[in-house]
């Protein structure tokens, strides 16, 4: 039986040359496949890490509303058991005032002037 390479223009050296070269356009192309998925693949993830870091900006934005939020409150429910107090006191006042109780109402008035002060360091300028 005669051999392929009797019908073949071409040599063995050749022949060779041409599976050699076939050979290094398939690694070319298999790399550049393999170049494009692992790009593909590094975009993704920092697509996914990117977003990530938004939705981790936005639970911290939320978190810091809420705080935020809950300190006014609280700041607000302050003021009013302040202002809750000093009315109790100055009616207090009034009565220590009214039996002629000095002691009592120099007390009263200290105590008063203490709740004052600690509204207006709560209120500052918010409030007339």
């Amino acid at each position: 039986m005669p051999s392929i390479y009797e019908f073949a223009h071409f040599s063995d050296a050749d022949w060779w040359n041409f599976w050699i070269g076939l050979a290094t356009a398939v690694g070319t192309v298999g790399a550049v496949v393999v170049a494009v998925v692992d790009s593909v693949r590094s975009n993704r993830r920092a697509a996914r890490a990117a977003r990530r870091a938004d939705n981790a900006e936005a639970v911290q934005f939320a978190q810091d509303r809420l705080l935020m939020r809950q300190a006014r409150s609280n700041d607000a429910a302050r003021v009013a058991r302040l202002d809750a107090d000093i009315a109790k006191n100055a009616g207090w006042l009034t009565v220590a005032g009214n039996y002629e109780d000095e002691p009592r109402a120099s007390h009263l008035r200290a105590t008063l002037a203490e709740l004052k002060a600690e509204r207006e360091k709560l209120v500052g300028d918010d409030e007339p």
